[in-house]
């Protein structure tokens, strides 16, 4: 079997790196397709994508696609002689004439349970909601997104502590072993059943705005929370204190009580072995690990107060 690989975030390329080393002898990648170049970072530089500079570092020849309705004649000619293209967070929608070329089709893998958070962020939108599980999917692309017939899926929960970074490697990993069955049971194609996506329980992971990223600090102790995970480390909720924006990262429910402080209010400061920074939230106080000031890099909590001087009674807002 020969198969190519799609993919531009990091999370493809860990999905990558796993395949890689999990290939059966009788499955051949052949290329990889991922994004051109995009300004990335503080000095807005072009910079690849994390597939493209893989794909360099271990032999492997890759194509870049700005647009799917714009194919070049080698790769429209490379697609049409490998069995699948296995899509992985590529960031574009494919065009139907893409999707028709693999003998085969296009395997998409979703990292959520089908057809719950279909679309651009379902990794930080099931945090965001406090779901309790989450998983990946692996299904047949068509023109609509994320609605395609699922041949399998694998499911694991939500830990407490789990943010974006963490969940998105233990997704990964799941991935891999997702696509190791398939391979197995794709030996006899007879035996490749597709079923349709269920038509109740559908929601959408819209695109991460920079709206959804500012805290608001009346907001329950564990919502709060939950956006704090969804979105560590990248892009990070950021907050003001003293006219300042200030990035938070890392945090936890300390307690859950009715404070008497305004909401945002610092009751307790790092020092000696205390090492995090207590935040009153209405109805518990939050325990915050690492901070980032703007322009800056992320700091533990003890570093950032030391350099910031945030005083007791201090409010972010």
């Amino acid at each position: 079997m020969k198969i190519a690989f799609a993919g531009t975030q990091n999370f493809s390329k860990d999905v990558l790196c796993g395949l890689l080393k999990a290939l059966p002898n009788d499955v051949h990648l052949d290329f990889t397709l991922t994004q051109p170049p995009r300004k990335r970072g503080r000095g807005q530089s072009l910079r690849h994508s994390d597939v493209y500079n893989f794909s360099v570092s271990n032999g492997i020849r890759v194509f870049t696609l700005e647009k799917s309705s714009q194919l070049s004649e080698d790769l429209e000619y490379c697609l049409e002689q490998i069995d699948y293209l296995i899509v992985v967070s590529f960031g574009l929608i494919f065009s139907t004439k893409l999707l028709s070329l693999p003998t085969n089709g296009c395997l998409n893998i979703h990292p959520s349970i089908l057809p719950r958070w279909r679309g651009a962020a379902p990794i930080q939108r099931a945090i965001e909601a406090g779901d309790k599980y989450t998983g990946v999917c692996l299904m047949k692309m068509n023109i609509e997104l994320d609605s395609g017939p699922v041949w399998g899926k694998r499911i694991l929960p939500i830990k407490p502590l789990d943010s974006t970074f963490s969940l998105s490697n233990s997704l990964a990993r799941e991935s891999v072993e997702l696509l190791k069955a398939f391979f197995k049971s794709s030996r006899n194609l007879q035996k490749v059943k597709f079923y349709d996506q269920e038509n109740v329980g559908i929601s959408y992971a819209k695109k991460i705005t920079v709206s959804d990223t500012k805290l608001i600090w009346d907001k329950p102790i564990r919502e709060i929370t939950d956006k704090i995970r969804a979105f560590s480390p990248d892009p990070g909720v950021f907050t003001f204190l003293c006219n300042q924006r200030i990035k938070l990262c890392s945090a936890e429910i300390l307690e859950k009580r009715i404070t008497t402080e305004h909401p945002g209010t610092v009751i307790e400061l790092p020092n000696g072995n205390n090492k995090i920074l207590k935040i009153a939230c209405k109805d518990g106080v939050l325990g915050v690990h690492r901070l980032q000031r703007a322009g800056g890099k992320w700091s533990d909590a003890k570093i950032f107060f030391n350099g910031f001087r945030i005083k007791l009674g201090d409010l972010f807002s």
